[in-house]
């Protein structure tokens, strides 16, 4: 890890520090000098601890320039949200990109610092995955009056090998961020892959589907008891473009795909809102809405413990693997149960504090 960008996974050019969590936020939820927690260590169980302006990585000079334009657009996003002003839809979108990185940003630094970087061998790093991927944000708040900052779930086995679901609080408000493939497309009237995502040794295989042209709701059928949440989604087919054949790309050209989408040619989608009243919506870019979630009755632990079961919801649902190699697909499979049942347990525990 000491040699490789945390952007682009390349061995670093002109080093720089990139830090995963960004000072901006650190000043904005409390003490730069206080520390955190990181995660467990297997070996002795004790947590890992250190100051939060020292959580950094070492990052090309070009990628960590290149990344500094989203830090200073997603800042003022985050800043309008916590000041109950209006956001409008190229604004959340930037603001999933910035959760793009900070979530694959934490989980390459949780394998480093939890020494189960080596073993895993990521070949995912951030430039590879800021908007590659469907992805939605729970938001949510309560009545904490403190500062402060909180992360859930980046040191959990599923997140380590799936690093697909997180929860980030700033001050009062908890966002529960989600991003894989096919999350939202199907049920937002997008093509969409009627199988789960099936990893190979060398590729990830979809069986692409044309879209419904309408919404079905709710949009993630796990998430059909959450009517009370505010939640942001977004479909992404960039990356299916980019690898998926002439057959495939004319399920997209469509009008349906076209006037719901931010911007077609690069496959992003548009934004869709799940009102606290379960109304799914799609944002019109020439619209704003204010980002004012119900106070959650639920507790801190409860929380965690919601976001732990949606790491086992999209670790079993969209992660399978058809390998060649039959023994090492059968490691993995022993492996993924392992740690879907260490998420249960930690969620058994959660909801018992």
């Amino acid at each position: 890890m000491d040699k490789k960008c945390i952007f682009c996974g390349e061995n670093v050019n002109e080093k720089t520090k990139e830090h995963v969590i960004p000072q901006w936020l650190i000043e904005l939820t409390g003490n730069p000098k206080r520390n955190m927690l990181i995660g467990v260590l297997e070996d002795n169980f004790k947590t890992k601890q250190f100051a939060f302006d020292q959580f950094t990585f070492p990052a090309c000079y070009h990628c960590n320039n290149k990344f500094s334009n989203l830090e200073s657009l997603s800042k003022k996003v985050i800043e309008k949200i916590l000041n109950n002003e209006c956001v409008n839809a190229q604004e959340l979108s930037i603001l999933l990109d910035w959760f793009d990185k900070v979530r694959i940003g934490l989980w390459l630094g949780s394998l480093y610092l939890s020494g189960k970087y080596d073993k895993i061998n990521p070949h995912l790093f951030i430039d590879m995955r800021v908007g590659y991927t469907d992805r939605a944000l729970i938001i949510e708040k309560d009545n904490t009056p403190d500062k402060k900052i909180n992360f859930v779930g980046i040191d959990t086995p599923v997140f380590h090998g799936m690093p697909s679901v997180f929860q980030l609080r700033i001050n009062n408000f908890i966002f529960t961020n989600m991003s894989t493939v096919g999350l939202v497309s199907r049920r937002l009237g997008f093509p969409f892959s009627e199988t789960a995502v099936i990893v190979n040794s060398e590729r990830n295989v979809l069986d692409i589907k044309a879209g419904l042209e309408r919404i079905i709701k709710p949009v993630i059928r796990k998430l059909n008891n959450d009517n009370e949440k505010l939640i942001i989604f977004q479909p992404m087919f960039g990356s299916i473009l980019d690898f998926q054949d002439k057959k495939t790309n004319n399920f997209y050209n469509n009008n349906y795909v076209k006037s719901h989408s931010l911007d077609f040619d690069k496959g992003i989608g548009g934004i869709f809102i799940n009102k606290k009243d379960n109304e799914t919506f799609y944002l019109d870019p020439n619209d704003s809405i204010l980002i004012d979630p119900v106070i959650t009755k639920k507790k801190p632990m409860e929380l965690a413990a919601k976001t732990l079961e949606l790491q086992n919801v999209l670790f079993s649902d969209f992660l399978k693997f058809n390998y060649e190699d039959k023994d090492h697909e059968k490691e993995l499979k022993k492996n993924k149960r392992i740690a879907l049942e260490i998420n249960k347990v930690l969620i058994s525990n959660s909801k018992k504090v």
